[in-house]
C-alpha cells in the first residue's frame, strides 16, 4: 500500500532555502562569480536536463549511478537531470563554443540532483558554483585555478583554509612500470584507498617474490602524506621514470607557483589519494575550511570529452556552496522601517538609499500610534516612519 505524502513533506535530502539563508546564498553566489568574471572566466548557465547520451561520457559510472532519469514526452528519448555540471561545461566548450579561441575560460552555478546522498552529506539537492579552464595543459593553468577559488573564498571572508594536493594519474604509472595490471592492481588500490598499508606491503611482498626495488618505492610512497614541502623531500628520494616523473615535475611546479603567489597558504599533498577523483588525469587538489575541518570544493587536471569528439586538456574546481555559506559569516542585518500608510514611494526610495530597508504599513481602519508599534513589532521592523516625518525606534 502506497503512503501519501504529508502536505508540505519534501523528498529525503531536499530542503527549501528559506529567509534569510536565501538572501545570503544569492549574495554568496554572485560574489564568487564576479570574482571568477574579474578574472576572465565568462559565465554559462547550462540546461537543467539533457539527452543522457550527451550528459555524460563512459568513463563517468559514477555520474551515471547519480543520475535521475526520465522520458521525453516530446522526442521520447531518455533525459538526464544533471548529477554535476562539469560534464555540461564539457559539452558547452566542445560543441556550442568549439570555435572559440583557447584557453577558454567558463563560470557557472545552479543546483545539481542526485539519486542519494551519504552519511556525510545527506542532501541530494546541491548548490555548485565553479570555474573551468579548457584547452590548455600547463602546471601554470592548474595552479591557476586553484588560485582563483582560494580569491573567491578570500572575497566571501573565508581565509581560514588549507589546499590538499592529490596526483591520481602517479599509481597507474606506477603499476604500468612494474607490470602490475588486473586483479594485483585492482587489490592494491584497494588496499591504498583505504589506507591499510600494512596489506599493501604484505601484499606486494606476495606478488613481487619480496622485489626489493618495488618495496621501496612503495615504503616511501606510503608516507608521502602530510605537510608539502616535507612530501616533495620524500618524493625525491624515488626515482621516478615516464609518466610517473613527468607527473611529479607537475606536482613540484604547482607548489612553487602557489607558494610564491601565496607564501602563507597551509599546503599538504597526498600522492596517493584517489577518492573522488576517478576521472582526473593530473594534479588534483581539495580545498577545506581549517576550523571545522569542511571541505569547501575540489578540483583538477582532467579531460574534457563528449562521445564521438577529441577531448581537450582542462582543469577546474567545484565549490559545494551548502559547504560554503556553513563557514560565511552574516552580514549585518539592515535596519528595517515600517512606513505609516501614505508614505509615498520616493520618501521609500529615500529611506532605501540611508541604508535601511522598508516595509509599507497596512491601512487597517485604525493606524494609530499603538497599532503602529504593534504593527512594525509583528514585522520585525526596527522603526515606524510617520506621515509627519517623524521616524521613530519601535523599542
Amino acid at each position: 500500500m502506497k503512503q501519501k505524502c504529508g502536505i508540505g513533506l519534501l523528498p529525503v535530502g531536499m530542503n527549501d532555502v528559506l529567509f534569510p539563508l536565501a538572501d545570503k546564498q544569492a549574495k554568496v553566489v554572485e560574489k564568487i562569480l564576479d570574482v571568477f568574471q574579474d578574472f576572465g572566466y565568462q559565465r554559462v548557465t547550462p540546461t537543467l536536463a539533457e539527452f543522457e547520451q550527451t550528459l555524460f561520457v563512459d568513463n563517468q559510472e559514477d555520474l551515471k549511478e547519480q543520475t535521475f532519469r526520465l522520458i521525453d514526452p516530446i522526442s521520447s528519448q531518455l533525459l538526464g537531470i544533471r548529477a554535476d555540471m562539469t560534464p555540461q561545461i564539457s559539452r558547452i566548450a566542445l560543441t556550442r563554443l568549439n570555435e572559440e579561441p583557447r584557453p577558454l575560460r567558463l563560470a557557472y552555478s545552479g543546483d545539481v540532483l542526485r539519486l542519494k546522498g551519504s552519511m556525510l552529506h545527506p542532501n541530494r539537492q546541491i548548490l555548485q558554483a565553479g570555474a573551468e579552464l579548457i584547452g590548455a595543459d600547463s602546471s601554470k593553468c592548474d595552479a591557476e585555478v586553484i588560485l582563483l577559488i582560494l580569491e573567491a573564498l578570500h572575497e566571501v571572508k573565508v581565509d581560514n583554509v588549507s589546499v590538499d594536493l592529490n596526483l591520481p594519474p602517479l599509481l597507474p604509472s606506477i603499476f604500468k612500470e612494474f607490470k602490475i595490471e588486473g586483479n594485483e592492481a585492482d587489490n592494491l588500490l584497494s588496499f591504498i584507498g583505504q589506507k591499510d598499508f600494512s596489506n599493501t606491503i604484505s601484499y606486494l611482498k606476495k606478488i613481487s617474490n619480496n622485489n626489493e626495488k618495488i618495496l621501496s618505492v612503495f615504503e616511501l610512497l606510503l608516507g608521502a602524506y602530510g605537510e608539502a614541502e616535507d612530501v616533495l623531500n620524500k618524493l625525491d628520494k624515488i626515482e621516478f621514470k615516464g609518466e610517473a616523473l613527468a607527473e611529479i615535475k607537475r606536482l613540484k611546479e604547482v607548489c612553487e607557483i602557489l607558494k610564491e603567489n601565496n607564501p602563507r597558504l597551509k599546503l599538504s599533498i597526498d600522492v596517493l589519494e584517489n577518492r573522488g577523483f576517478e576521472y582526473h588525469k593530473g594534479v588534483s587538489f581539495s580545498v577545506y575550511e581549517i576550523n571545522k575541518g569542511i571541505l569547501l570544493g575540489q578540483g583538477g587536471r582532467y579531460i574534457s570529452s563528449v562521445n564521438g569528439l577529441c577531448g581537450e586538456p582542462s582543469t577546474g574546481a567545484t565549490l559545494i556552496m551548502e559547504n560554503v555559506l556553513s563557514v560565511v559569516s552574516f552580514e549585518k542585518k539592515k535596519e528595517k522601517v515600517l512606513l505609516q500608510s501614505g508614505v509615498n514611494f520616493e520618501k521609500a526610495k529615500e529611506i532605501i538609499n540611508s541604508g535601511k530597508q522598508v516595509v509599507f504599513g497596512i491601512d487597517r481602519g485604525n493606524n494609530g500610534e499603538k497599532e503602529l508599534i504593534e504593527q512594525a513589532k509583528s514585522l520585525k521592523c526596527d522603526y515606524v516612519y510617520f506621515k509627519s516625518g517623524e521616524i521613530r525606534s519601535v523599542f
